[in-house]
């Protein structure tokens, strides 16, 4: 009787593995060995999915239906070899690259170097965190905070994670900058991140203003910190203009070589001086939320022959 005991067990755990077995050949990608279609029947057909795709969502003469996308969307898994440039992996697999990145969770094209696999979609698009709180970087809060209330998406679950998917979008000039030159990066001169920690609340570009409700041109980044937070010269420079205007509130100008400029508003107190010469990194304020605002932040403007600058683009680190 033991030894039946024995038997029936043995069974039954070779029929629970078998099932758990198939269910996760069923819930598993379609793997990619090879990014070539003479090679590979699964990138051949990968890249027949992504065709179909990109006559959809790159047709500009036809709305885009996120949710008739999302159900279309296939995701296959490609395990790296050799190659680990995710721009010719992008080319290759002819989607933006920042699909693949914010698929991935990728920060920075350098990333890829420590990863095994990559996910890749069939659709062109952008996969946004829902929230902030389940947003990893400086970058997913960004691409969350611009799109807040854009209707063109719909929440998918990859693996444990959920995305909103944006099909047919790709990463604006700020998110671009972001991605190409982090934060972290130790670069030589350009201009610094005026504060030391910091969430990017509004980018560079045309936004609906939060006070007025009117969509017009933010001619900087808006950067939340604390109450109090010290702000520091993003450059060397002469402080050329000190005031408080009905926008700006408490804002304090830099001049520095090449016709540049520096413009730092909302300040809850100014700690420099007129005609003072500051070198990068030195304290000239403190954030707050004078003029308008709905919040504490740093208005952080760059303009040149005073015209303004997409800071994202310039900007390499945060200040130490």
């Amino acid at each position: 009787m033991r030894f039946q005991f024995q038997i029936n067990l043995l069974k039954q755990i070779f029929l629970i593995c078998l099932i758990l077995e198939v269910v996760s050949a069923a819930a598993a990608y379609p793997v990619i060995k090879q990014l070539d279609g003479k090679e590979d029947d699964k990138f051949k057909q990968y890249t027949a999915d992504v065709q179909e795709s990109r006559k959809r969502v790159l047709n500009q003469s036809k709305p885009i239906d996120p949710q008739s996308e999302a159900a279309k969307l296939v995701i296959y898994e490609y395990k790296l070899g050799a190659n680990r440039d995710l721009q010719n992996i992008a080319a290759r697999c002819v989607v933006f690259e920042s699909s693949i990145a914010t698929l991935n969770r990728i920060m920075h094209r350098s990333e890829i170097a420590d990863r095994d696999v990559l996910l890749l979609p069939t659709i062109p698009g952008l996969f946004v965190p829902c929230d902030v709180e389940s947003s990893k970087s400086e970058l997913e809060k960004l691409m969350l905070n611009a799109r807040i209330g854009d209707k063109n998406a719909k929440i998918i679950t990859v693996g444990s994670e959920q995305f909103l998917f944006f099909p047919g979008k790709d990463f604006n000039a700020t998110e671009k900058a972001f991605f190409l030159y982090p934060i972290e990066k130790k670069e030589k001169g350009g201009f610094r991140y005026p504060l030391r920690y910091f969430t990017v609340t509004s980018a560079f570009g045309v936004r609906r203003n939060p006070v007025t409700g009117n969509m017009n041109n933010h001619n900087g980044l808006d950067l939340a910190a604390p109450m109090g937070t010290q702000v520091f010269a993003a450059q060397d420079g002469i402080v050329t203009e000190i005031g408080n205007d009905a926008v700006y509130g408490n804002y304090v100008v830099v001049r520095h070589e090449g016709n540049w400029a520096s413009l730092y508003g909302h300040l809850s107190r100014v700690e420099t001086a007129r005609r003072a010469s500051v070198r990068v990194g030195d304290p000239i304020g403190r954030v707050g939320s004078t003029g308008q605002s709905t919040g504490p932040h740093l208005h952080f403007e760059l303009r040149q022959n005073g015209k303004a600058q997409d800071p994202g683009k310039l900007l390499f680190r945060r200040s130490e």
